[in-house]
C-alpha cells in the first residue's frame, strides 16, 4: 500500500537522512557490546514502523476523527492488548503490597508521557503533517542521552556531540520552509 500525502522534496528527504544519520552517529558508541546489534536492529525497525504509522495516521485518520478521539482507542486499544500479556509473564502482586508511590508513578506515566503524548502528537499529524510530527522522533535518542550524562553520570562523547549536531542539522533542513515571499510582498502587507 502506498500513500502519497505529503510532497518529498529533495530538501527535506536531504534533511531526514542527516537527521537519521546524525542519530546513529550519536548512539553508534554503544555497538561494541554484547547484543547491541540486535537492540539497534530493534530501533531501526521501530523508526521504520513508527514513520510508517505516522502517514499511514495522516492518510487515513487524521482528519477523520478528532486528536482526543484517536489518542484514546489508541491508549485503550494498548492497554486492553497488554494486560493479559503481562499477566500471563509477570506475576500478578497482591494490591495492598504495590506502594502507593508505584501507583501514582504508573498514573503520572500514563496520564502525561502516554495520553498528553499521544494527544499531542495526533494533534500535530493534524496540524502540521505527518513528516514534521515525526521529526520529534529523531530528538528522542538525543534526550536520552542527555539525560543519561546528567542523571547516571555517562559520558558526552565527541561522537554524541556531532553525532547531536547532524540530528539537529538534519531536523532543521527537513523543517525548513523554502520563503516565497518577496521583500515587495513584505512592504504592502498591512501591519
Amino acid at each position: 500500500m502506498l500513500v502519497r500525502v505529503e510532497r518529498a522534496s529533495a530538501r527535506r528527504v536531504l534533511g531526514l537522512l542527516v537527521a537519521l544519520s546524525g542519530t546513529g552517529l550519536a548512539v553508534s558508541g554503544n555497538l561494541g557490546r554484547p547484543g547491541t546489534v540486535l537492540a539497534a536492529a530493534a530501533i531501526v525497525l521501530a523508526t521504520v514502523s513508527y514513520g510508517g504509522g505516522t502517514v499511514y495516521a495522516k492518510q487515513y485518520v487524521s482528519g477523520h476523527h478528532s486528536p482526543l478521539a484517536i489518542a484514546t482507542g489508541q491508549v485503550l486499544a494498548s492497554a486492553v492488548l497488554t494486560i493479559p500479556a503481562a499477566a500471563l509473564f509477570a506475576p500478578v502482586p497482591e494490591l495492598a503490597v504495590v506502594p502507593v508511590s508505584a501507583v501514582l508513578a504508573l498514573v503520572a506515566l500514563g496520564v502525561f508521557g502516554t495520553a498528553l503524548a499521544f494527544l499531542t502528537f495526533y494533534a500535530l499529524i493534524e496540524g502540521v503533517g505527518a513528516t514534521s510530527a515525526v521529526m520529534v522522533t529523531y530528538l528522542i535518542p538525543i534526550v536520552a542521552l542527555v539525560a543519561g550524562a546528567l542523571v547516571l553520570g555517562e559520558a558526552l562523547t565527541l561522537v554524541v556531540l556531532a553525532g547531536t549536531v547532524l540530528t539537529i542539522g538534519g531536523v532543521w533542513l527537513a523543517q525548513r520552509e523554502r520563503s516565497r515571499t518577496t521583500l515587495g510582498q513584505l512592504q504592502e502587507a498591512p501591519v
